[in-house]
């Protein structure tokens, strides 16, 4: 008697959790601004079924998680949610599928564990040895750690003062591995994008990154370039780049150029391979193309954090 009871209740479980899955849709990742599922105020979590009706006003930001595990955002206007779900594509891609899981489960929480191991991939060496001998000269702490890798050509360099000086400025250098200056600009701000695709830094495959506060006064570095052991910055070779790039490509085929999603599973490729600066350009890219959604800025945060940046200010690059 006691079996059979068990067993009317497993197959009620496997019942319910099939009426689940065929009436559950999406659940709410993102959203800011003006959202209504059925006239009503969307929330992050929300579950929606296929006959209920989104609508995104103008310049408002949301995106969804489909039951398949897939991401989407939805354009400003009136969707049927029937309608979307037939705009997920049925097709596997480990590549791109990979990369969005991570980001999936980190704004659902659907999966702690599985989150919990994604994060634990992505943590760095501990900064020791020369980067303890940098603080100790200088306030100044480059977004970079000890050593990383860039694909492309564009070098994004953010830096932290943990003891400003009012009007200061900074002047960024770059060396090559024999401390051959080849690279220098002052500026007021706290980054700075290079373009690496020029003059004498094309073709090194090996760059040493240093940031030196300036007395803005006299314009002199408070901080000699030779007591910096600065960050190491490695260009990757052809080979490599090659099959890299092809993964990059797969991820932008999915989403295209302008989604925040799609940002975040760059992201997501780009920390995972160990390209920080390039990481840190898709995060305040999914920043600024979903209007600062704050789901999306926690997980910029999360990202600073475990990678041991830790911003005064927290600001995005145009």
């Amino acid at each position: 008697m006691n079996n059979r009871i068990v067993g009317l209740i497993g197959l009620l479980l496997f019942w319910a959790g099939n009426l689940l899955a065929q009436n559950y849709a999406f659940k709410v990742l993102a959203v800011k601004g003006n959202v209504t599922l059925d006239s009503k105020p969307v929330k992050v979590g929300a579950i929606i079924t296929d006959n209920q009706t989104l609508v995104v006003k103008e310049g408002s930001y949301l995106s969804l998680a489909h039951h398949s595990g897939k991401a989407i955002e939805v354009a400003p206007g009136t969707h049927k949610a029937k309608d979307l779900s037939a705009r997920i594509s049925s097709g596997n891609n480990s590549v791109t599928d990979k990369y969005i899981k991570f980001v999936v489960n980190e704004l659902t929480q659907e999966d702690p564990e599985a989150s919990t191991a994604a994060r634990n991939r992505f943590q760095h060496m501990n900064k020791t040895g020369s980067v303890e001998r940098d603080i100790a000269v200088s306030a100044v702490r480059t977004w970079l750690p000890l050593n990383s890798k860039l694909l492309g050509d564009q070098l994004l360099i953010k830096w932290s003062n943990v003891n400003p000086q009012p009007e200061e400025l900074y002047e960024v250098k770059i060396f090559d591995l024999s401390e051959q200056l080849l690279f220098s600009k002052q500026t007021k701000e706290h980054q700075l994008l290079v373009d690496l695709a020029r003059e004498k830094i094309a073709n090194q495959s090996h760059l040493i990154v240093k940031v030196l506060p300036l007395d803005p006064a006299s314009g002199k570095a408070r901080v000699n370039p030779e007591q910096l052991d600065g960050n190491v910055v490695i260009r990757l070779d052809a080979v490599t780049s090659k099959k890299l790039e092809a993964e990059l490509l797969a991820i932008r085929k999915e989403f295209g150029e302008k989604s925040a999603i799609g940002k975040l599973a760059e992201a997501n490729f780009f920390e995972e391979n160990g390209f920080i600066s390039e990481a840190i350009i898709a995060y305040e890219q999914a920043l600024l193309l979903s209007g600062n959604a704050s789901q999306y800025e926690a997980l910029y945060k999360d990202f600073l954090t475990r990678n041991d940046f830790h911003p005064t200010k927290l600001t995005t690059t145009k």
